[in-house]
């Protein structure tokens, strides 16, 4: 029997003369096999010990060694035990490190860490225990303060239209805040009155006078804080339903056609675009096209064709708008009146077909759309919705060919 030993020189195990590795409690942890494996209480081989010393995981990786004279050190060099055999070394290596017990080991000689949030903690509880302990006005102090959080939470939860979380914390900060501050104000309060009495009447209404003074003086703070904290959170209120009122009146902006939001939450137009810019062209030149489906645009027109405040809509957001959609794609976002579609968020897609090189042709049938994302250099990618199907694609198309356009609000 060969035992085990951490650098502090306490017995953390011992080996047997069969191979056996027990803990200081006496339970077997593993084993040392005849040709050097190491295996854990289970049975499964976690390393072994070569001839020079060396340790090394199941996986071949170095994870310490043993000396000649018997120290025990991780891969790092740092000694963390001693061991009256090799054996037992490695032993102790292998099963302890598997059981983050080596982190035990190292704690004797390197200096603990404490975390700081941990240590504010624990210090403003133990200031807290202390005011409690310390008189009469330390406690009606802190019982005031938590009062008075309380009232403020009820008072914020009562003008909000659902449970906001932000106005629980503020509260628990608040009653944190304001509980030490009348906490330590009350328990120097009531050593002054303690002190008072036993005071002349001279020296009585001159401490009396002053009392007055930090009594007001603490009022005052409480009140102001109280006050900035309630302010701040009825501004960011302020602030968040001024912007939910901008988002509305801008989602409602119509800048002369028709818009929807989708389930991405994205305002998009809910028809194709009809802006006669650049390379684009009414199909079969007729003008009446335009009116029912639109113009048709090459991709670099396309581009630049979306008005100031909208922008021809990425790859990226073509497929988070069918995400959003889900299954079916294609029969949702058509147009009921001149497609074979249920148009069930006001879409409104139509199949306005496509140009190629003054070639008409798919109207009636397929809508193409473009989007900003290029394929390569002669190509960009496209979203095509078939009369005959009910989901939507992506292909790319030759930039020079003149699609549909549908913009998304920047």
């Amino acid at each position: 029997m060969a035992n085990i030993l951490n650098n502090s020189g306490y017995t953390v195990g011992r080996i047997e003369s069969n191979g056996d590795v027990r803990n200081s409690s006496g339970y077997t942890i593993g084993r040392v096999e005849s040709n050097g494996d190491v295996r854990d209480d289970s049975g499964h081989t976690v390393g072994r010990i070569e001839s020079n010393g060396d340790v090394r995981s199941s996986s071949g990786y170095t994870v310490g060694r043993v000396e000649s004279n018997g120290d025990v050190r991780d891969d790092s060099g740092y000694t963390v035990g001693r061991a009256e055999s090799v054996a037992g070394g490695a032993a102790f290596l292998l099963l302890e490190q598997l059981s983050n017990s080596q982190s035990d080991h190292r704690s004797s000689s390197r200096p603990i860490e404490i975390k700081e949030p941990e240590g504010c903690l624990g210090m403003l509880g133990a200031y807290f225990v202390l005011l409690l302990k310390s008189n009469w006005g330390g406690r009606i102090g802190i019982i005031i303060g938590v009062v008075m959080a309380i009232v403020m939470f009820f008072h914020e939860k009562n003008n909000s239209l659902s449970f906001d979380y932000n106005a629980l914390f503020s509260s628990i900060v608040f009653g944190i805040i304001i509980s030490l501050v009348l906490g330590t104000a009350g328990a120097f309060i009531a050593m002054i009155i303690n002190y008072i009495r036993n005071m002349s009447a001279t020296g009585k209404k001159i401490l009396l006078f002053l009392f007055s003074l930090v009594l007001l003086a603490v009022i005052i703070m409480a009140a102001m804080l109280a006050y900035t904290v309630h302010t701040k959170n009825a501004e960011k209120k302020m602030e968040k339903a001024v912007e939910k009122v901008e988002e509305a009146e801008e989602a409602t902006k119509s800048p002369g056609f028709k818009t929807v939001k989708m389930p991405d939450g994205k305002v998009w137009m809910a028809e194709n675009l009809n802006i006669e810019t650049g390379k684009s062209a009414c199909y079969d030149n007729k003008p009446e096209n335009c009116q029912k489906y639109g113009r048709l645009y090459d991709w670099k027109t396309a581009m630049k064709a979306c008005p100031s405040g909208w922008h021809l809509p990425g790859s990226n957001e073509w497929e988070t708008l069918a995400n959003n959609i889900g299954s079916n794609v294609g029969k949702k976002l058509k147009s009921k009146d001149s497609w074979n579609g249920t148009d069930e968020y006001g879409f409104s897609a139509l199949p306005g077909g496509l140009n190629a090189s003054g070639k008409f042709s798919g109207t009636g049938s397929i809508g193409l759309w473009w989007s900003a994302t290029e394929h390569d250099a002669g190509n960009a990618l496209r979203y095509i919705i078939d009369g005959s199907h009910d989901n939507m694609d992506k292909l790319h198309n030759d930039k020079a060919r003149s699609l549909s356009v549908r913009c998304i609000q920047d």
